[in-house]
């Protein structure tokens, strides 16, 4: 099963576009306490509609059937804003496929040099909840797509953006492939052992004047929160201030959680540490969030990833992100979570293009073969796996 309609309306779209068949879908979030499509699918729908010339029938906030007909693809510049604080890398998701084929689809009469590049510009959050983060998009999925079948992506972050206000804004560089051409099926079978694991910690907030923080006499001990940063100067100081920020601690706590959970139970795998603290001009707003890495001798990328929450410690944010690392691990699968929903995107296009059919490995309810890395863990294995994960 995939999430919800959201993700129904993204690969409906992009298949459609892809293989331009008009499409119409009915009763999108019916069941939703509100209903119909969001900015965040619209902005989509939109962008899916822009990139292969395409008439959108029913694009509008609430609507709860739309219908796509679809031109021809077509590489070139494009613009994607949700206009709130929805995923940026959702409308990568919807997006990426389509820029792919663009030259391969399009029609003799407007045919282009081979490897086209698109650039499109994306803007609303970076780093939101129920979507994968640009950090793993960058770290994971885009380096998995060009191993596995030599897509030719990248992004340019420029600046992160956070609920509730978004804000962020990074670019998404696609080269099509040749005319005529298909991508190949993919063969993913092996997870090979563990090589290197890379945890990446990220803070941001905000500047504000010293005109606008309260006054020492109105401030009291304590009556923050522990994660946050309230400090209060005079105004007539004429200075700023750092208010409402996370705290730089607060990357490097959830690294230093997330490495020692990981060496319990990964033992002897190098680790390689980074936390950057954003600025005013390299992020809008303030939040945090965490991404690990897994790199495998056959070239597996297994990731995971948490953002913070508000009331949640940030060793506990970092503890249930490297716990979904190990358990992808463990499971001897070679895509985890996220990025199986991305490659089975991928697959579903393959098959509509005849371009062979693809075998991977996914993360599953049962105990795959266990390296040496694990053996030693097989009861935190087997209770961690009671469970079978969502999918």
């Amino acid at each position: 099963m995939l999430e919800g309609g959201g993700q129904i309306l993204r690969n409906a779209a992009a298949l459609a576009a892809i293989t331009a068949v008009p499409i119409k879908v009915t009763n999108i979030r019916a069941s939703r306490s509100k209903p119909g499509l969001r900015a965040q699918h619209l902005a989509g729908l939109r962008l899916v509609a822009e990139v292969c010339q395409g008439k959108l029938t029913g694009g509008t906030i609430g609507s709860q059937q739309i219908s796509l007909r679809p031109q021809h693809l077509t590489s070139g510049h494009h613009i994607g804003d949700t206009k709130t604080a929805g995923s940026c890398m959702l409308l990568a998701q919807a997006a990426l496929p389509c820029l792919i084929m663009a030259q391969a689809n399009s029609s003799p009469a407007g045919k282009m040099p081979d490897g086209q590049t698109s650039v499109v510009e994306l803007r609303g959050g970076t780093d939101a909840a129920m979507a994968p983060p640009v950090s793993y998009t960058e770290h994971v999925l885009l380096p998995m797509l060009q191993r596995l079948q030599d897509v030719k992506a990248s992004i340019d972050l420029q600046r992160r953006g956070f609920f509730p206000k978004g804000g962020g804004r990074l670019v998404l560089s696609a080269a099509a492939l040749p005319q005529g051409a298909c991508l190949p099926a993919i063969n993913l079978t092996d997870q090979g052992q563990v090589t290197s694991i890379r945890i990446m910690a990220h803070t941001a907030g905000e500047i504000r004047a010293a005109s606008q923080v309260i006054s020492l006499k109105q401030w009291q001990p304590g009556c923050s929160d522990p994660a946050r940063e309230e400090l209060t100067v005079q105004p007539a100081l004429g200075i700023y201030q750092k208010i409402g920020k996370v705290k730089e601690s607060v990357g490097h706590r959830m690294v230093e959680a997330a490495q020692k959970t990981l060496k319990q139970n990964l033992k002897h795998i190098p680790i390689e540490c980074e936390t950057v603290a954003e600025t005013s001009d390299t992020a809008f707003g303030d939040g945090t969030g965490i991404v690990m890495v897994a790199e495998t001798s056959t070239g597996c990328l297994l990731g995971a990833s948490g953002i913070g929450e508000r009331g949640v410690q940030a060793e506990q944010i970092a503890n249930t992100t490297a716990d979904e690392l190990i358990e992808a691990i463990y499971s001897g699968a070679c895509v985890d979570q996220c990025s199986r929903q991305q490659i089975m995107q991928s697959r579903s296009h393959q098959d509509e293009i005849n371009a062979g059919k693809s075998i991977v490995k996914e993360q599953g309810c049962q105990l795959a073969s266990m390296d040496d890395n694990s053996k030693a863990n097989r009861g935190r294995v087997q209770r961690d796996l009671l469970t079978p994960p969502r999918i």
